[in-house]
């Protein structure tokens, strides 16, 4: 659909944006993926609007944002339309009309299932066992089985960012930032191309955040579940531990939006 628009004139090439705020004036259709992870969410809709933006086409998931300070949700973008009186559809939250995947090849259909309902609604049955997914206690274990998948499959180590990153810039093979009792890793690929070679070597055990693993395929993942993300038994509610994360770029969101994490 966007290639159809945007080839419509000859004249012009086809223009494809990182962000919204580089589009050129007078689009006739703007299309922007991934609309969950816009910040600042009035000022930036406005740039586009103001521009002479005749129609744009959101596609997002409430369920995808990842850091303090992305703000499209649906209500979000309902009520920007309504305060700026442009037609929106759908028209009420009711009225939406959830779109799911006929297939998901990225992983197994139960277990994705059964993490949106550990995480986001656990009102839903889950019909099926989840075959494919393997808890240990202790990270000797998870390692030795990381090790033997690493054998014959595409199976690496993903952590949470509770690590700082200091030999991001110095680049020394020897660094290990990760440190858990003997258990020692070096952190993520730093460019795409580092990202492939990670990827596709079995020997290299770098650990990767959600950063320098978003979009690749993997066979299997060794996740190392930390104290940034706790299970509040007594209250029901998943409580974020915001003193153990080292990111730097989430740290600076969350100080400036850190009333989005105030808990009643």
């Amino acid at each position: 659909m966007f290639d159809a628009a945007c080839a419509i004139d000859e004249e012009h090439e086809k223009e494809y944006c990182c962000y919204l705020q580089e589009i050129s004036q007078n689009q006739n259709l703007v299309v922007v993926d991934e609309a969950h992870r816009i910040t600042k969410l009035e000022k930036t809709l406005d740039e586009v609007f103001n521009k002479g933006t005749q129609l744009l086409i959101l596609l997002q998931d409430d369920h995808q944002i990842l850091r303090p300070g992305e703000e499209g949700t649906l209500k979000a973008f309902m009520n920007y339309a309504n305060s700026r009186n442009i037609d929106f559809c759908p028209v009420t939250i009711a009225e939406k009309n959830m779109l799911t995947l006929v297939d998901e090849k990225r992983c197994d259909e139960t277990l994705l299932r059964g993490l949106n309902k550990l995480l986001f609604d656990d009102s839903t049955p889950i019909d099926g066992k989840v075959n494919n997914l393997k808890i240990f206690n202790s990270i000797s274990d998870l390692e030795n089985w990381k090790n033997e998948q690493a054998k014959i499959s595409k199976t690496k180590y993903i952590f949470p960012f509770c690590w700082s990153w200091s030999s991001r810039n110095a680049g020394h093979e020897n660094d290990f930032d990760i440190n858990i009792g003997n258990f020692s890793k070096r952190w993520n690929p730093v460019d795409t191309d580092e990202q492939v070679i990670w990827l596709n070597n079995n020997e290299d055990d770098r650990a990767a955040c959600i950063y320098t693993s978003q979009g690749l395929d993997m066979d299997n993942v060794a996740f190392v579940w930390w104290d940034d993300l706790k299970w509040n038994e007594s209250e029901s509610r998943w409580d974020v531990n915001i003193d153990v994360l080292k990111d730097p770029e989430f740290r600076a969101i969350f100080d400036e939006n850190d009333h989005l994490w105030h808990k009643e």
